[in-house]
């Protein structure tokens, strides 16, 4: 097993807490002691957000490691990923999204926040800004998906990893772990 992910992944991934659903609808169907399966993805995604933010810190240059806020006209918005590699003269700024099936209002809003604050970071760095989404559980992102979003890249774990030049744990370590520890885990967490 991988120790850097066992360190730093692991106790993260332990540290979800299942909580009752609150849904009307169940509730009122008289399913009230469900565990809120959607509240568990939340909390893993935020906790993943968190986990990549630490590989980027131990490989690269974490440029929201203090403060992960930038000032966009008079709001500040929070940033998930902000970094820059040793090897490249670029800025990457990604939000992270273990979902990308944005209802129609959302998808507009969302692109539009990103090339905002991308236009912010140029001027801030003074250097080119990659920017897009990051998918922090998928390696590589199918072509659908891609088409999908043809205003805004859209990175996988893999673009991730050979990015950092990350020589903690491969993309493949990262899955079979996912697979093999972190599945497991949710399962008992939804009571599976």
């Amino acid at each position: 097993m991988n120790s850097y992910l066992e360190t730093h992944l692991l106790e993260l991934i332990l540290s979800i807490q299942p909580r009752k659903t609150e849904s009307y609808l169940l509730i009122a169907s008289g399913m009230k002691d469900l565990i809120s399966q959607q509240g568990i993805l939340i909390q893993l995604g935020n906790k993943l957000e968190i986990f990549w933010n630490k590989v980027i810190s131990d490989c690269t240059i974490n440029l929201i490691e203090n403060n992960n806020t930038i000032k966009v006209g008079r709001t500040n918005r929070q940033l998930d990923h902000l970094f820059m590699c040793l090897t490249a003269d670029e800025v990457n700024y990604l939000e992270s999204k273990c979902n990308l099936n944005f209802d129609t209002e959302k998808k507009p809003a969302s692109n539009d926040k990103i090339s905002r604050v991308a236009d912010v970071i140029v001027e801030k760095y003074q250097k080119k800004v990659n920017f897009g989404y990051f998918v922090p559980c998928i390696a590589e992102i199918p072509n659908d998906v891609v088409k999908k979003y043809p205003d805004v890249k859209i990175y996988g774990v893999r673009w991730m990893i050979e990015t950092l030049q990350c020589k903690y744990f491969t993309c493949d370590e990262f899955f079979q772990f996912f697979n093999d520890v972190i599945g497991p885990i949710l399962n008992d967490k939804f009571g599976i």
